[in-house]
């Protein structure tokens, strides 16, 4: 499975916190992607200490990721960050510019099993997965930590922060929707 986010497994500890606490760079504005303890949660700004925390969640990777997706699509739709896009060769070329803007190149696209590689630049790597729904994707920087971070107690245990949404995903869906 490609990941979405750097995935990092903490060493074995006899019990699973319920919180953690990770760390968000002063120079990123919110809103952060945060974990909840049953669904993702939206907050605007960090602790005056530069973090943010998000709980432990139970939840399979497939959909934990994809939640994040329709979720990064959705807000982007509302603020207006640029980064909503039709799965078009055009939209493609905008994901791909949005991400410059920001520095946060190389890049790389993760398509669903139906999306139209057709579509994508020669030069820019392609992968499947099954958490981006059927005829989405999603164009992302090759450095996954640019995104954010997500941990893995194991036996479905995540816990994650996206703090980077509004600036390293750049989520391509069918016109229609």
């Amino acid at each position: 499975m490609t990941p979405l986010t750097l995935i990092i497994s903490p060493p074995p500890r006899p019990k699973i916190p319920l919180l953690m606490e990770f760390p968000v760079s002063p120079e990123l504005d919110g809103p952060f992607l945060i974990t909840s303890s049953r669904d993702w949660i939206w907050v605007s700004e960090s602790f005056p200490n530069g973090t943010v925390r998000a709980a432990i969640r139970k939840a399979p990777l497939q959909f934990f990721f994809r939640e994040v997706l329709e979720r990064v699509h959705k807000m982007s739709k509302n603020l207006e960050w640029g980064s909503a896009l039709p799965a078009t060769a055009e939209g493609i070329k905008k994901a791909l510019a949005h991400l410059s803007d920001y520095e946060l190149v190389p890049a790389e696209i993760v398509v669903g099993e139906k999306f139209n590689t057709s579509l994508v630049p020669e030069d820019l790597k392609v992968t499947e997965a099954l958490w981006v729904p059927s005829d989405w994707a999603v164009v992302i920087p090759a450095d996954r930590a640019f995104i954010g971070t997500t941990f893995d107690f194991g036996e479905g245990r995540y816990a994650s922060v996206i703090h980077n949404a509004a600036r390293g995903l750049c989520v391509l869906t069918p016109e229609s929707e």
